[in-house]
C-alpha cells in the first residue's frame, strides 16, 4: 500500500508488517479551542516519517473538537465489493493511548472516568469477521474470525 502526498506527489510505502507509530494532535490550541490540528505517520520499519496539518475550516468547521480516541481496523471497499482482510493477527498494537490537554495518559486497559466500547466488525450478512482484545493495559490485539478466515 502507498500514501501518497498530496502537495508534493511524493510516495510513501507502507507493507505489511511494518512498525507504524500514528499521532493526531490538536495545534493553535487557546482558550479552549483549537481552530488547527497536526497528523503524522512515522513507519519506524522503512525510516521515513511525514506530517500533516490541517484547518478546521479547510474541514467545513470552525474549531477542531473532540474527546475520544480510537483505533480502528476497517474492511475496506474494492472494486464496490468489500475486501478479504488481511492476516493481520501477528501485529498487536503497541503503547495505545490518548492524551488529554493536561498530558494525562489515557490508556484502553485503564480507562479511569471513560468509557470503553469494544465493537465487533460484521460481514455483509451481519456474521463476524473481527474482534478485538485487550493485551496488557496498552496493546490492542486484532482477530479475525468467522468469513474473514476463509
Amino acid at each position: 500500500m502507498l500514501y501518497k502526498n498530496a502537495s508534493t506527489n511524493t510516495l510513501y510505502p507502507f507493507a505489511p508488517g511494518d512498525y507504524l507509530i500514528v499521532t493526531i494532535s490538536v495545534t493553535n490550541f487557546a482558550s479552549g479551542v483549537s481552530t488547527s490540528g497536526r497528523l503524522s505517520f512515522a513507519d519506524v520499519t522503512q525510516g521515513w516519517s511525514i506530517s500533516l496539518t490541517f484547518t478546521a475550516a479547510a474541514l467545513g468547521g470552525s474549531e477542531v473538537t473532540g474527546q475520544s480516541a480510537e483505533w480502528i481496523v476497517e474492511r475496506t471497499e474494492v472494486d464496490g465489493a468489500l475486501a478479504t482482510l488481511p492476516d493481520y493477527i501477528a501485529n498487536p498494537w503497541w503503547s495505545t493511548k490518548a492524551m488529554d490537554l493536561g498530558a494525562g495518559a489515557h490508556y484502553p486497559g485503564s480507562p479511569n472516568a471513560s468509557k470503553v466500547y469494544n465493537i465487533t466488525m460484521l460481514d455483509d450478512s451481519n456474521a463476524k469477521v473481527s474482534f478485538v482484545d485487550l493485551f496488557g493495559k496498552d496493546a490492542l490485539w486484532f482477530f479475525p474470525e468467522g468469513s474473514a478466515t476463509k
